[in-house]
């Protein structure tokens, strides 16, 4: 059987770890992987609230992970990426 794999999508990197161990504990035959961009927060900080670009931007790494975690080889995912951007566009 193919195992999972759980993408998510940190506003901080000190939170990797964190998540690393509650998922080896919690969730011990899935493949976890990580995307952190802690610039996020500090966006929403300025704005003084959620953005439209700052939205945007989080609906990029969620298509991201999830197109992740459905693949193993990332030479597959490239042309699915553009396919993407392009339906979008």
């Amino acid at each position: 059987m193919k195992k999972k794999r759980l993408g998510l999508v940190h506003t901080s990197a000190t939170l990797v770890p964190v998540f690393a161990q509650l998922c080896k504990d919690k969730l011990p035959n899935v493949e976890v992987f990580n995307i952190a961009d802690d610039s996020l927060v500090k966006g929403i900080r300025e704005a003084g609230s959620l953005t439209a670009q700052i939205s945007r931007r989080v609906a990029g790494y969620l298509e991201s992970a999830e197109l992740a975690a459905r693949i193993t080889s990332w030479s597959l995912a490239l042309p699915s990426a553009r396919r993407s951007r392009r339906v979008r566009s």
